[in-house]
């Protein structure tokens, strides 16, 4: 009898704990903000630290600057793959919140997948292509612990999971204007309907108490998906002032995406000896907003010699206006979760520079060449999905109609602030490694 009466308390208690707590367990949930990283395609412009913008001889060179398609006379396809490996390591400043811990990240992607087709109409030199290209990543692992004496539960361990890219369908277009001058104009497709164009974050918790014999146990599973649909245009232009020296200019107009987003969540309570308590919230779906801003580029190629060129780019990104709106019409920051920073200035400039040697000797009966670049973010704002600096070199083997590519490139970004809670600011540092390898084949 007095174990039944024991277990009618404890059941009472337990009812009771989760009734009263649940509206502020599940109000006090951490909100993680969305992190990305920016995805360079092409072994080419990775291994020369990002430099693309007046390469001709790039055999991604349709994303980078359409203009430089003209000046390759054959039907080209091409395909390379993306594989990265990156760590984070992160601080919170909230007394009731640590990092426990984050994974390291590997990730293996397609990075280009693109044909181009020259032709001549009304006597001018034309080409026509399509490509495909993932430009962001979303691939991110974080372990979070959290004590708080005045929860239900005053120790919980929080993961969190990213997954997915943002993709294009690219289709161009160029035209040669005068023998030594190229326009080129992209329509980028950015449809999960297409290829993979979504993302989605997966968190969850579990969470404990004792409370002398009785121990509490608390978890939650929260699924946040988004599907992205929009439009852009990039347009580009390469100027051959002379045969030693070519400038290119890009111009990557702003776009306002739509983002389908879907919202599951579920929690559960129990003590170990009675039914677990579930519930399944209603699941949300929204139609929500994005902002990705305008990039402004200027490109140059400089033939020290016959076998040795060097190529410098500079880059201004608007990420003041990178920004993401609910359904509800709340604007807050994509990166760092503060609707404030929507009114900072924070742009970004970027500065790369590379050195591409061909050897006079020949392997197989194919041309050789060696690159290296870097990249300089030369005025930071507070947040931006680029890294702050990077170095890169690979090779190259080059025939009549087949091309081998390979690059390596070394990502530092410096620290991002993202606010996790009302009081707790995330402060995170990463380290990436990527490599490409492409082959393309031309035809005659």
């Amino acid at each position: 009898m007095l174990c039944k009466i024991f277990n009618i308390k404890r059941l009472s208690l337990c009812i009771i704990f989760y009734y009263c707590f649940l509206g502020l367990t599940l109000a006090e949930s951490p909100n993680f903000p969305y992190s990305l990283k920016s995805i360079t395609s092409g072994p080419v412009a990775l291994s020369l630290g990002g430099t693309s913008i007046a390469n001709v001889y790039d055999p991604s060179a349709a994303i980078h600057n359409p203009a430089n398609l003209v000046f390759n006379p054959q039907i080209q396809v091409t395909i390379s793959t993306y594989s990265a490996f990156h760590k984070e390591t992160s601080d919170i400043n909230d007394e009731h919140y640590s990092v426990f811990g984050t994974k390291n990240v590997n990730e293996f992607h397609l990075a280009y997948c693109g044909i181009s087709y020259p032709f001549q109409l009304f006597a001018m030199n034309m080409v026509a292509g399509v490509s495909y290209y993932p430009k962001f990543s979303f691939e991110r692992s974080v372990v979070f612990n959290q004590k708080d004496d005045q929860e239900m539960t005053d120790q919980r361990l929080w993961y969190l999971n990213q997954h997915g890219y943002m993709s294009a369908i690219s289709f161009s277009y160029g035209i040669q204007i005068y023998p030594q001058f190229a326009l080129g104009v992209n329509c980028n497709l950015w449809r999960d309907d297409l290829l993979d164009n979504q993302w989605k974050q997966d968190i969850s918790m579990h969470g404990y108490r004792q409370n002398g014999a009785v121990t509490f146990t608390e978890y939650q599973n929260k699924t946040i998906s988004n599907e992205d649909k929009g439009i852009n245009l990039d347009f580009g232009l390469l100027w051959k002032i002379v045969p030693q020296l070519s400038a290119g200019v890009i111009f990557q107009t702003r776009r306002s995406n739509d983002i389908n987003c879907n919202i599951s969540e579920q929690y559960g309570f129990d003590d170990g000896n009675i039914k677990p308590i579930m519930t399944n919230s209603p699941s949300i779906q929204r139609s929500d907003d994005i902002q990705i801003p305008m990039t402004l580029g200027l490109g140059l190629c400089y033939a020290m010699h016959d076998n040795w060129k060097m190529l410098m780019d500079f880059r201004q990104m608007y990420w003041e206006n990178f920004h993401y709106t609910t359904q509800q019409q709340n604007t807050t920051e994509f990166i760092s979760g503060r609707s404030y920073d929507t009114h900072k200035k924070l742009r970004s400039h970027h500065l790369s520079m590379g050195s591409e040697y061909s050897f006079k000797a020949c392997i197989l009966s194919l041309d050789s060449f060696f690159r290296m670049g870097f990249s300089i973010c030369t005025d930071r704002g507070s947040v931006l999905p680029e890294p702050d600096s990077v170095f890169g070199m690979g090779f190259g083997l080059k025939g009549k109609q087949l091309d081998f590519n390979f690059g390596y490139q070394y990502q530092r970004y410096a620290q991002q602030e993202q606010a996790i809670t009302s009081d707790g600011i995330l402060k995170s540092n990463i380290r990436n490694n990527v490599i490409e390898l492409s082959i393309s084949y031309r035809i005659n």
